[in-house]
C-alpha cells in the first residue's frame, strides 16, 4: 500500500553518531531596531469585600453565563461586544486549502478561484477579507451576531474597497436554505462554544446550504486532550463564580490557575499537568481565555462521535484540513505496524488516543461523494508544490551520495537520491512560492551533473525506475510531515521590491492596529518594529530613499532605535539606514507581504 511506503520514510530518531546531515529551517533575521516605547499596566485595588489568598481572590455566587456565540438575541449584552475576540486569520480556512485536501482524495471541487464561501461567526473580518482580497473573482458571505465584530469587518472592508464580500449582523438560526448554496463554508472556534441546538443548525447548514461537490470545515475541541482541559476549565470558572466583569475573571483565572499549579504536591501527575495548563495559557490573550475557557457552553467530542453526528445530516468526513495529522508516521514501529489495517476513521481516533488531541479541523462533504482513499504517487502530477518553511542550503548538496535526514521533533525525514536533494534545493530556493509538479522535475534534472542526468532520463523508459514517482513519493512523504503542500490554484506569485515597492493593501491596513497582519500565504505574520514601520508606507508612492528617511526620522525622535552588539547607537550613517530598509523589503519579500 502506497501509505505504507510513504511512512517507511519517516522513521524514529535513533541519536548515534553515524545519523546523516541534518537540514533545519533557517531562522529569520534579527531585526535591526526595537521599539523604544514602555509598555505600562494598570492593576485595580481588590474589592473590600473579597479576601485575598496570595494573588487572587475568592467569593461566592454562581458563574456567569459567557453567552452564546452566534446568539446576541439570548442576551442582554453580547460578550463579544463588550470583550471582542482576538483578531486572526486561519490558514487552513482558505479555499484552496480545502480545495486541495478534496481533490487529493479523488473529489472534483469548485475552483477556489472562482467560488462562493459563507463563513459562520466571522468576528471582525480578519479571516474572510484577506480571502476576499486575494480571490477577487469569489464571493464571500460572513456573519456574526457581535454589532461591535460586524461593524469593525464593515469598516475595513470598506476601506479596502472589497466589492465581493458581504458581512451580516445575523443569527445561525436565521440561515436556511433560501440563503442559497455555497462551494465552501467556514465555521472556526464556533462548534464546541454552543449549546446543541446550534451544533445542530450548524451541520445542517453545512449539509442543506453546501453545493453537491463543496466542502465545510468545522474545527471543535477533541477528547481526549480535552479532559484535563476541561478539569482546569472547571477549577477556573468555579473560582470566578459570582464576578461579572470579564476582564476580572480571567485575571483571577489565570490567578487560581498559578496557584494551584504552584501549590499543589510536587512530583504528581496532577502537579505536571497544571504545569502545562499554566504554561499554554501564559501566552493567551484575555479575550482568549474568556471565551475560550470560561465560556458557559464548552463541549468537546471525541472525533468518532463528531464523525457520527455529521452522519446524521448526511455528511461524511473527507479528511483534515492538514495532510499530515491524518498519516501515522510519527507513531512507533509497533503502533504504526498494529493501525497499518485498521479502517481510516478507526485509525485518525485510535491516534487521538495516542497523541492526546485537544482540537480539530475537520473537513465535510455530502455523503453520497464518492472518495478515493488509496493515495497514489501520481496524483501530485497536476499540483502545484511549495515547502510549508524555508531549509537551510548550505547543508544540501544534490550531487552528495550521502543521505540526508530533517529533524522533526523527535523524528527524521529521510532523503536519498540526487533528484530528489535537487527538487528540495529548488523548491527552498524560491520559498515562498510554488512550482508546478512538472515544473520542479524539470529543473530539478537541470540541477544535475551531465552523467547524473542521463541516468535518470534512461530511467524514463522503465515504469520501475520512473523519475517521476521517485520524486513524487518523496513529495508525498514531505507533505506527511508537514515541510510541504499542495494546491491546484496556489497562491498569487509574488514580486521582488521594485523601485517603489508595494505591500499587501490588507496587510498595510491591518499594520494600523499592531505589529500581526496576514500574508498572501493567509499566514498571521508577526513584524519586527522595522518591518511595523516600513510596511505602512509600501503603496507604491515611496521609493527606498523615501522609506529611509522616514526611519531615520522615527530614530531621530527616539520613537526608534538601532541595536548593534547589545547596544544602542547613537547615530546611524545613511548607508545604514539604506542597508536596513533593504533588509527589512527582503524580510517582507519573505515573509510573502509584497505584491509589487
Amino acid at each position: 500500500m502506497f501509505i505504507r511506503k510513504l511512512m517507511s520514510r519517516i522513521t524514529n530518531t535513533s541519536g548515534s553518531e553515524n545519523d546523516p546531515v541534518e537540514l533545519s529551517p533557517t531562522g529569520s533575521e534579527a531585526s535591526a531596531t526595537e521599539n523604544t516605547t514602555a509598555e505600562t499596566q494598570e492593576t485595580a485595588g481588590d474589592p473590600p469585600d473579597r479576601r485575598q489568598i496570595g494573588a487572587f481572590t475568592t467569593s461566592s455566587g454562581s458563574v456567569p453565563g459567557a453567552g452564546d456565540r452566534l446568539r446576541s438575541d439570548t442576551a442582554e449584552i453580547n460578550l463579544y461586544d463588550r470583550l471582542p475576540y482576538p483578531n486572526y486569520s486561519h490558514r487552513e480556512s482558505h479555499p484552496r486549502k480545502l480545495e486541495a485536501i478534496a481533490t487529493l482524495f479523488g473529489m472534483k471541487p469548485p475552483p477556489s478561484n472562482a467560488c462562493r464561501v459563507l463563513e459562520l461567526g466571522c468576528a471582525s473580518g480578519w479571516n474572510l477579507i484577506p480571502q476576499a482580497q486575494d480571490l477577487p473573482f469569489s464571493r464571500f458571505l460572513g456573519i456574526d451576531s457581535s454589532v461591535r465584530q460586524i461593524e469593525n469587518a464593515r469598516n475595513m472592508a470598506e476601506e479596502l474597497d472589497l466589492q465581493n464580500i458581504e458581512l451580516r449582523h445575523a443569527d445561525i438560526l436565521e440561515v436556511d436554505r433560501d440563503w442559497g448554496q455555497f462551494d465552501y463554508i467556514i465555521c472556526h472556534g464556533i462548534y464546541s462554544w454552543v449549546p446543541k441546538e446550534v451544533r445542530e443548525k450548524l451541520l445542517e447548514i453545512c449539509s442543506g446550504n453546501l453545493v453537491s461537490n463543496g466542502v465545510a470545515l468545522v474545527s471543535y475541541n477533541t477528547y481526549p486532550g480535552w479532559s484535563t482541559r476541561g478539569m482546569v476549565r472547571d477549577m477556573m470558572r468555579y473560582h470566578v463564580a459570582g464576578r461579572e466583569d470579564p476582564h476580572e475573571q480571567v485575571t483571577q483565572a489565570r490567578a487560581v490557575l498559578k496557584f494551584l499549579a504552584e501549590n499543589c504536591p510536587e512530583d504528581t501527575p496532577h502537579a505536571k499537568a497544571l504545569e502545562n495548563e499554566l504554561a499554554a495559557l501564559s501566552d493567551k490573550s484575555d479575550s482568549q481565555i474568556f471565551h475560550d475557557h470560561l465560556e458557559l457552553v464548552n463541549h468537546p467530542v471525541y472525533f468518532h462521535q463528531f464523525v457520527e453526528q455529521a452522519g446524521a445530516n448526511n455528511l461524511q468526513y473527507l479528511g483534515d484540513v492538514n495532510f499530515h495529522q491524518m498519516v501515522s508516521g510519527f507513531l512507533s514501529k509497533d503502533a504504526k505496524a498494529l493501525l497499518a489495517g485498521v479502517p481510516l476513521l478507526q485509525q485518525e481516533q485510535y491516534m487521538d488516543y495516542l497523541n492526546n488531541r485537544l482540537f480539530r479541523r475537520s473537513l465535510l462533504c455530502h455523503a453520497d461523494v464518492k472518495l478515493e482513499r488509496n493515495l497514489q504517487p501520481r496524483i501530485i502530477y497536476g499540483f502545484h508544490v511549495a515547502q510549508t518553511q524555508p531549509l537551510d542550503l548550505k547543508l544540501l548538496d544534490p550531487n552528495e551520495e550521502k543521505p540526508v535526514g530533517f529533524k522533526i521533533g523527535k523524528h527524521k525525514l529521510m532523503i536519498n537520491g540526487p533528484l530528489v536533494k535537487a527538487a528540495i534545493w529548488r523548491l527552498s530556493e524560491v520559498w515562498p512560492e510554488s512550482l508546478l509538479f512538472e515544473d520542479l522535475h524539470t529543473q530539478a534534472l537541470d540541477m544535475l551533473q551531465p552523467g547524473q542526468r542521463e541516468l535518470y532520463e534512461e530511467s524514463q523508459k522503465s515504469e520501475a525506475g520512473d523519475s517521476r514517482s521517485e520524486l513524487s513519493l518523496a513529495l508525498m512523504a514531505f507533505m506527511s510531515a508537514g515541510l510541504m503542500e499542495c494546491f491546484v490554484h496556489p497562491p498569487r506569485p509574488l514580486r521582488r521590491p521594485g523601485e517603489h515597492p508595494v505591500a499587501s493593501p490588507v496587510a498595510r491596513c491591518q499594520a494600523r492596529d499592531g505589529v500581526k497582519v496576514t500574508n498572501s500565504r493567509h499566514e498571521l505574520v508577526t513584524l519586527t518594529d522595522t518591518e511595523h514601520h516600513i510596511i505602512k508606507s509600501l503603496d507604491g508612492s515611496h521609493d527606498r530613499q523615501a522609506l529611509a528617511s522616514s526611519l531615520g526620522d522615527a530614530l531621530a525622535s527616539g520613537a526608534m532605535r538601532v541595536m548593534q552588539d547589545g547596544e544602542a547607537l547613537d547615530e546611524v550613517d545613511p548607508k545604514m539606514l539604506s542597508d536596513i530598509v533593504e533588509r527589512s523589503l527582503h524580510r517582507l519579500y519573505r515573509g510573502a507581504l509584497l505584491v509589487e
